[in-house]
């Protein structure tokens, strides 16, 4: 698997990293939903689709969260830096002519919805439970819509985002968190009290 390749020149780094990043967690350090929320419209396209519909299932006898080990803290950093290494980015626009597509980026190329999804799918290949795998839709810095990736681990949650190469734990990172896929049945669950525009 492609994060052998990286393990001989980022090993070190990504250890050391990994090893702060379960340093600053705390068990307590995970986000607390606050309710039902209405599912993003591209999602809901996606699960509509045939050959994308499974991946949107929850299946309740997988792990919630994962108990984090260094070997795996260096399987999803390898991930994280690598789909966001090769995924050419891409807008909805710019490639189907119109917005909120999502895809596994076969295209080669996509925004933030196809590098949350496309490291979920490379992180599920290597015995990651999906349900500890989230979808989840913040806010950036411009207040604008941003899909990233959530971690959910005994220790806390982590983001993977597709403009920070580092997996940083939910507190740490500049965005403000919205809502997220459910992990007890399909649909979305709200992180804070506010209406998203998505």
């Amino acid at each position: 698997m492609f994060y052998r390749f990286w393990a001989p020149l980022l090993g070190a780094i990504l250890m050391a990293c990994a090893s702060q990043a379960m340093a600053h967690s705390a068990p307590m350090a995970q986000v607390n939903p606050q309710g039902d929320h209405r599912s993003p419209r591209g999602w809901v396209a996606f699960c509509a689709q045939p050959e994308y519909a499974a991946l949107c299932k929850v299946n309740t006898a997988e792990p919630a969260a994962v108990a984090m080990t260094p070997a795996k803290w260096l399987q999803v950093w390898g991930i994280n830096r690598w789909v966001n290494a090769t995924l050419r980015p891409g807008t909805d626009l710019e490639q189907w002519g119109f917005a909120e597509v999502w895809t596994l980026g076969e295209t080669g190329a996509g925004d933030c919805e196809e590098y949350a999804l496309l490291k979920r799918q490379h992180l599920v290949a290597l015995g990651f439970p999906a349900r500890a795998l989230r979808l989840t839709l913040v806010l950036d810095e411009a207040q604008q819509g941003h899909l990233v990736l959530m971690l959910r681990t005994t220790a806390g949650d982590f983001i993977l985002d597709n403009v920070d190469e580092r997996v940083l734990p939910w507190h740490q990172v500049r965005h403000v968190l919205v809502k997220r896929e459910r992990q007890d049945q399909v649909g979305w669950i709200a992180l804070r009290d506010t209406a998203a525009s998505n």
